[in-house]
């Protein structure tokens, strides 16, 4: 026999299960503001063109189903009322982070630029003659640097 713990605060679990749908699924939510109300059809219709053909009809409609059943219990009228009224990303301090500015859908964000590292190991071969090292970072500078 399972045992399954209720809510810790049951008078917020549905607005809370609706603000972690809006978030999960956002994807979905940017395609359908209404999402929530869309059919088991519907939603597989629409995972199916997200996904772009990644998964079988069965696993969609299984996702389709999941969604359609949590959106069921979810408050979303509650999470729509709570809901602060959207500034525009012009109105934003210029000090605010990117992370932070809002573009007016639902639960989306602007993502910062992504910041790409890259890390070059070079094995040097052991050598006594400078010209070999030189030749070397010169070759490296001429390749990564584009001078």
């Amino acid at each position: 026999m399972q045992v399954t713990e209720p809510p810790r605060n049951p008078g917020r679990f549905n607005r809370i299960l609706a603000e972690g749908m809006r978030e999960a699924y956002a994807d979905l939510f940017e395609l359908n503001t209404l999402a929530n109300t869309m059919t088991r059809d519907e939603v597989k219709n629409k995972l199916k063109t997200l996904t772009q053909g990644q998964f079988s009809d069965d696993v969609l409609g299984k996702m389709a189903g999941t969604f359609v059943a949590l959106a069921a219990k979810a408050d979303f009228k509650a999470v729509e009322s709570a809901k602060p009224p959207a500034e525009d990303a012009a109105e934003v301090a210029p000090d605010t982070p990117p992370a932070l500015v809002t573009d007016g859908r639902a639960s989306s964000r602007v993502r910062p630029p992504i910041d790409l590292v890259y890390n070059i190991e070079l094995v040097l071969p052991e050598s006594r003659d400078p010209a070999v090292y030189d030749a070397l970072f010169r070759s490296l500078r001429a390749h990564l640097l584009n001078d």
